[in-house]
């Protein structure tokens, strides 16, 4: 499949992403984001980002609240803060982000899974399955395409995953499942 039509995807992905969280990105902080992002004063200073990788009591305001070794996701919020302060609407946004991110993810992985050409190039020797092109030549494609955007969709839109833009301590979940299918892809 090639580029052009994947970035189309991605856009599309983008689009409804957006469009069915809108009404949500200004919603305010609420539950643990009061210690992780309001109160945590560690997180308005740039310079505080290496000490997030050996210190993880600075992922909170509190101390005895901090604990969780999660310095990607702290140094996002220092860098969220740095840009928009406590305005709750870049942490969505950001969250949102990582959400289409991984609903995307998910439809390479579905789209590799049932049809992606397996190409090996190692000093110019390809490798291709027959029964593959044949399919794709059937058009094949289009229905493994369509089964793989319907997996990315349903994941992007249902509401079970609200949480992972509604919530912003949530980050922790929305980034840990994009890096780990990102790496599976």
């Amino acid at each position: 499949m090639s580029f052009a039509k994947n970035l189309y995807i991605f856009l599309m992905f983008t689009l409804i992403g957006s469009g069915i969280y809108l009404n949500a990105l200004d919603n305010p902080f609420q539950y643990d984001d009061d210690n992780s992002v309001m109160e945590n004063f560690h997180i308005k200073e740039l310079k505080n980002i290496p000490r997030f990788f050996v210190d993880p009591r600075l992922s909170s305001s509190n101390p005895l609240h901090g604990g969780h070794y999660r310095p990607f996701v702290t140094t996002s919020y220092a860098i969220n803060y740095a840009v928009g302060g406590l305005n709750p609407v870049g942490y969505h946004l950001v969250n949102l982000a990582f959400h289409v991110g991984t609903a995307f993810v998910i439809y390479l992985i579905v789209k590799a899974m049932l049809g992606g050409r397996l190409e090996v190039r190692s000093q110019k020797l390809e490798v291709r399955s027959k029964k593959q092109e044949a399919r794709q030549e059937a058009g094949n494609g289009d229905v493994e395409c369509f089964a793989a955007l319907t997996a990315g969709l349903i994941f992007l839109v249902h509401p079970f995953n609200s949480e992972a833009v509604n919530y912003t301590t949530a980050r922790s979940s929305v980034m840990s499942g994009f890096f780990y299918l990102l790496g599976f892809w």
